[in-house]
């Protein structure tokens, strides 16, 4: 199966060995047959040490590959792309099982293996065999960084293959020297790091990384740690899967998946960057859950690439920046551009932080140099604790065509706000439904390429990383009110649709509309209890959903209040009290408004004491006289405005604090009697007894006359609710 990629590595040679595609035919068969539990013929084993001793004569005994008289085709040596990697029902039996070593002696695979490499050896930076998991992460580490620094040292520097499979290893691979590593693709290749405080690979000096999975880097402690998956320095990160890797604790950490760090910049295309963080609990400098960069001085580019489900986190105080991307001293000349990329899901800080967490999409500060750029983008379902944006830069004069959910993210004259319409983003799909408004409304660029679905772009392309592909769709018309409104005499209902030149058709008698049902043109009033269906067509597009709403006529019913409670203090009091209803007129919340006076026909003018409220409120009445009896009355309105147009309202009815007058009283939360005194009250000297006792006999007195007058005016007996809230 190795041999295989060998074969067609061999594109890049300048003497055709038909040969020794010959012999690496028959190596295929034999792994295939002992894979199958079969043992290889004598004659396969004859073919390839006639293979070694071609393969080790001198190369100008060998005549030039032409095409028109060797009886090898085109095809054999250069298939299409495609075809460069095989499916696996090619080679391997149908039982083949990944995660078990084939049926194969250790002669026999070395022998494989050294009849590719010596079949290989007349092509300048030839593809290395593929390697295979070892025993040990120890040595499966050892092996792929040996075949690095082997393939570092050929002229031209030449290329490692892994195969199929988890390869685990106990510490940093080192890709540079313009070396490629290149797997079988991001499920199939997966590198993980398995020693603590270790990255998975340092990417660097012209080397690249491709098609394979880097997880399990957790790099700790220390100060200056970037990129817990990989490091880049002039290096590039292409086709891969960078996932579950973290920095955290110490002094300036960045980039919980990919970090940089001044050097030479480099590029990250097509590619995953998830579920990564950067996090630490002793403080200092952080950001970038995803990809983190910090003083770049050479230029960055992201093109391509999904950033999803990353965090950026100070557990000490519950704060961070850069939930997806965090760039900090961009003071160089040189730029960071990041392009048709998908940020979202991403998370800045935690619950229980302060208002100082920055940018759960992307956040840049000290952008000295104006370096940023952003252009083809969507930013969506980001989180900033604390915070109603999800984008903090420093510098956004280079943000253009982007699609932002958060109207107050919104930069660029070609920028659109609004609901990407993914596919199923709650399944992590985000590729572009058919109403997304990402759709063709991105620029071109120079190399935009293909998508993450490698599939070329339109021209425009869409915004983000995958092009929608088929017909788009209609949006869905909306309707204002929205539906359950209950209305009374009448009701103007509107219609509208996202989609420019779209024409809405609606039914009211229950039937779904086609092309032919009413067009809208203007509001429908309603007199009766209605259900509306509408639906939008356009030329060239498909229809839209049929969506529906239901109206329902009759009277509607005030807001209502359920217990109220008062607790008087000294020179103060705590009314609260439940909400019942909120009424049925379409208000999803209430106003609270309290009135208050020392007589009942004396009170002041209502104040809001409660806004939006849905099921309770709670109010603290501050400076109240002591020893001084008030009058309230509690109204609730479920619209935001006291003057009555349009409220559905009711009012409590008027009920009586009396203020108390010792410490005691407030403590103890002791029961008022109908004329405000308590047992239980403080010591009172016995000189002063006599005095008191006129005191109180004047007050309540005073108190009838009061009560007297509030039955005048019908405000109920003693002025007090009848359940009890006073």
């Amino acid at each position: 199966y190795a041999m295989h990629n060998a074969q067609y590595a061999m594109h890049n040679a300048q003497y055709a060995m038909h040969n020794a595609q010959y012999a690496m035919h028959n190596a295929q068969c034999i792994m295939h047959n002992e894979e199958c539990g079969q043992q290889p013929a004598a004659t396969d084993n004859q073919n390839i040490q006639t293979s070694k001793a071609l393969a080790q004569s001198n190369p100008s005994t060998l005549q030039p590959f032409n095409p028109s008289t060797n009886a090898a085709s085109t095809s054999d040596l250069r298939p299409s792309t495609s075809d460069l990697r095989p499916s696996t029902s090619d080679l391997r039996p149908s039982t083949f099982d990944e995660n078990k070593e084939p049926n194969m002696n250790a002669n026999t695979r070395s022998s494989i293996i050294a009849a590719a490499s010596l079949a290989v050896a007349a092509a300048p930076g030839a593809l290395q065999a593929d390697i295979l998991p070892s025993a040990t992460p120890a040595a499966t580490r050892q092996s792929i960084q040996d075949a690095i620094d082997a393939a570092a040292g050929e002229n031209p520097v030449g290329t490692v293959s892994l195969g199929n499979g988890l390869f685990e290893i106990n510490a940093e691979l080192m890709v540079t020297n313009g070396v490629t590593l290149i797997g079988q693709g991001w499920d199939n290749s997966i590198i993980k790091q398995t020693a603590n405080g270790q990255r998975v690979a340092t990417v660097s000096g012209g080397a690249m990384v491709k098609q394979v999975a880097l997880t399990g880097g957790n790099l700790s402690g220390g100060n200056y740690q970037f990129g817990g998956g990989a490091f880049v320095d002039g290096g590039t990160i292409s086709w891969c899967c960078i996932t579950n890797n973290s920095v955290a604790n110490g002094n300036v950490k960045y980039g919980g998946g990919v970090g940089f760090f001044q050097g030479n910049g480099g590029q990250i295309d097509h590619s995953i960057i998830a579920k990564n963080s950067a996090q630490t609990s002793t403080g200092g400098t952080l950001g970038g859950g995803g990809i983190g960069i910090y003083q770049p001085y050479g230029s960055i580019t992201i093109d391509t690439c999904l950033i999803e489900g990353n965090r950026s986190i100070y557990t000490g105080n519950h704060t961070g920046k850069g939930g997806g991307i965090g760039i900090e001293f961009m003071y160089q000349a040189r730029a960071v551009t990041i392009r048709n990329t998908t940020i979202v899901g991403n998370t800045a800080g935690e619950d229980g932080g302060g208002d100082a967490s920055s940018g759960g999409g992307v956040c840049t500060q000290n952008d000295s140099g104006k370096k940023f750029a952003m252009l083809n983008c969507i930013i969506a379902d980001n989180t900033t604790k604390n915070s109603n944006v999800s984008m903090n830069l420093n510098y956004s004069g280079g943000v253009d065509y982007g699609l932002f959910d958060i109207s107050a993210d919104k930069t660029g004259a070609n920028s659109l706000y609004g609901n990407p319409r993914f596919v199923d983003a709650p399944n992590k799909d985000y590729h572009l439904s058919a109403t997304s408004p990402a759709i063709n409304k991105g620029t071109a660029w120079s190399g935009i390429g293909n998508d993450l679905d490698n599939r070329t772009f339109d021209a425009p392309p869409s915004m983000g990383c995958y092009e929608y592909f088929g017909v788009m769709a209609v949006n869905d018309p909306e309707f204002s009110p929205a539906t359950g409104i209950t209305f009374y005499p009448s009701l103007d209902v509107a219609l509208s649709c996202e989609t420019d030149g779209a024409t809405i058709h609606y039914t009211t008698d229950g039937t779904d509309p086609t092309d032919s049902s009413t067009p809208y043109t203007a509001s429908i009033t309603l007199s009766a209890t209605t259900t509306i269906k509408a639906r939008a067509y356009k030329a060239g597009m498909d229809p839209s959903g049929i969506v529906s709403a239901t109206y329902t006529y009759g009277e509607p019913t005030p807001p209502e209040f359920g217990t109220v409670t008062v607790t008087p203090r000294a020179t103060s009091a705590t009314i609260s009290g439940t909400i019942a209803s909120v009424g049925n007129n379409g208000a999803t919340s209430c106003d609270v408004w309290l009135a208050l006076g020392e007589s009942a026909g004396s009170l002041g003018e209502a104040a809001l004491i409660a806004s939006g409220a849905t099921d309770s409120f709670n109010y603290a009445m501050p400076g109240l006289a002591n020893e001084t009896t008030y009058f309230y009355a509690l109204s609730i309105s479920n619209r935001h405005s006291c003057d009555g147009r349009g409220d559905e309202r009711s009012v409590h009815d008027i009920g009586r604090i009396r203020a108390g007058a010792g410490r005691r009283r407030s403590s103890r939360n002791k029961k008022l009697d109908p004329g405000g005194d308590r047992r239980g009250g403080p010591h009172v000297p016995r000189r002063n007894r006599q005095s008191r006792r006129r005191t109180l006999r004047n007050r309540r007195a005073a108190d009838g006359d009061e009560r007297r007058r509030a039955r005048r005016a019908g405000l109920g007996e003693d002025g007090r609710q009848a359940d009890g809230g006073r």
